[in-house]
């Protein structure tokens, strides 16, 4: 379709193979379909980064209490060691002093 376009301050002219009401309506529609999509999109994305927080938190959390229980087993053990240690010593003591 050709138009007659009058442009303030410039004048008037023509514009050759305009497109037609139907085609201009398609084309927003296209657009808003568009816009809707990368909201979607965007709505999607911001749920899943929130959902990977949640979980990093979540194993955070459970990495820490893992820490913990390491960290009481490590000292158990190192408390054992020692009695077992002042034991092997304490009959040592009482060996040598029973042999004298």
């Amino acid at each position: 379709m050709t138009y007659r376009i009058d442009i303030p301050g410039v004048g008037v002219g023509t514009a050759e193979n305009g497109a037609t009401e139907s085609t201009l309506n398609l084309i927003a529609r296209l657009l808003q379909t568009s816009i809707t999509d990368r909201q979607r999109f965007q709505n999607a994305a911001q749920n899943a980064f929130k959902q990977v927080k949640y979980n990093s938190d979540e194993a955070a959390g459970a990495m820490g209490a893992m820490a913990a229980a390491i960290n009481q087993s490590s000292n158990s053990i190192s408390q054992g060691t020692t009695r077992v240690n002042r034991n092997i010593s304490e009959l040592f003591e009482t060996s040598s002093q029973t042999s004298n």
